[in-house]
């Protein structure tokens, strides 16, 4: 038989084989942890900012996981409206609903709510801003209360890694002075390497 037919009905073999893998990756007592790399995009001040941060996802039962994530603010792209962003770290946490558990795709949505700790200042000497009145120094530094949501997927490579991609939006405001509010509206993508801490999944069923 032809080399290359031999070939092709292996790989039509495998392919069907992961198909019909029905694997259960996702259980009770999970826990999923993950490093990311996230791009965001202002909403109000079309700004494009970078971050790095990490997540968790702790499985109570297969469907239902406590999140949480913290992201770090790196660096932000010029914006029109007279001010840049200094710092815009994250604190969210709240639940992801996954809507499947039996093989590697694990698709979820979810509500985290948190803080944003934010601080922004003047472009140049001339402020061109859209806000008024516009002000020409740093703001201090602020804690704000942001309403996030999430849309994203798993991919779970084995027992142990998983890949992920996410896109979360938030909602939120920044109180610069008594007067003034900075809309923290944002739509944010993140896509990373996730790990399976399986052992803490064993030490439960094992105390049951």
């Amino acid at each position: 038989m032809d080399k290359r037919l031999v070939m092709l009905a292996l790989v039509l073999t495998a392919l069907a084989a992961q198909a019909q893998d029905n694997t259960t990756f996702v259980k009770k007592y999970l826990l999923r942890t993950q490093g990311n790399l996230s791009v965001g995009y202002m909403v109000k001040q079309k700004t494009v900012p970078a971050y790095i941060g990490g997540d968790f996802d702790y499985f109570v039962d297969e469907r239902v996981s406590w999140y949480g994530e913290g992201s770090f603010f790196v660096t932000g792209t010029s914006d029109d409206v007279g001010y840049k962003m200094k710092h815009n770290h994250a604190i969210l946490s709240g639940v992801n609903i996954h809507l499947t558990a039996n093989n590697r795709f694990d698709p979820y949505i979810g509500i985290n709510p948190g803080i944003m700790i934010s601080q922004f200042g003047p472009t140049s000497d001339v402020n061109i801003g859209l806000y008024n009145p516009p002000f020409t120094q740093n703001t201090k530094v602020g804690v704000s209360p942001v309403f996030s949501a999430a849309v994203g997927i798993n991919y779970y490579v084995g027992s142990i890694f998983n890949f992920f991609v996410r896109a979360r939006y938030i909602q939120g405001q920044f109180f610069a002075n008594s007067t003034e509010r900075i809309p923290l509206s944002e739509f944010r993508f993140s896509a990373g390497l996730g790990w399976n801490w399986g052992f803490i999944q064993k030490a439960m069923v094992k105390r049951r």
